[in-house]
């Protein structure tokens, strides 16, 4: 598990794992760099050692055909505040003063009482029958 492991830690496992991925692809040092348009030794830098930019390791995932690991990582949550708030604003139920007539919506299953208390609703269904 990653999450109890060091940045330092983190950067070896990835560089490894970068290793084995290209190792199983049969894939050389050089022709990796030349794939991903770095230099030998910055490559091998990050294949070793773990270090480099982002940069480097999204054209390393590219080079390997892997950038959809970072794709499923980013993916949009299903939650999203933004819409969440939205939807809040368009449901919003609407006041309705004790003193005024309650407003009676059809629909095609049954009669609802939207923006009514319950007791509202029963009084208003009464006096519709």
């Amino acid at each position: 598990m990653l999450e109890f492991k060091t940045s330092r830690e983190i950067e070896d496992i990835i560089a490894k794992r970068i290793k084995s991925e290209r190792l199983r692809q049969n894939i050389t040092q050089s022709l990796m760099a030349k794939k991903t348009g770095m230099a030998l030794s910055t490559y091998k830098k990050f294949e070793h050692e773990g270090k480099g930019t982002f940069d480097n390791f999204i054209r390393i995932l590219m080079g390997l055909g892997r950038i959809t690991e970072i794709d499923n990582f980013l993916k949009e949550p299903e939650f999203s505040p933004k819409v969440q708030i939205k939807s809040n604003r368009l449901n919003k139920k609407v006041r309705v003063r004790a003193s005024s007539e309650p407003k009676v919506v059809a629909s095609n299953k049954n009669d609802t009482f939207q923006g009514m208390s319950p007791f509202q609703a029963i009084i208003a269904k009464a006096k519709k029958e």
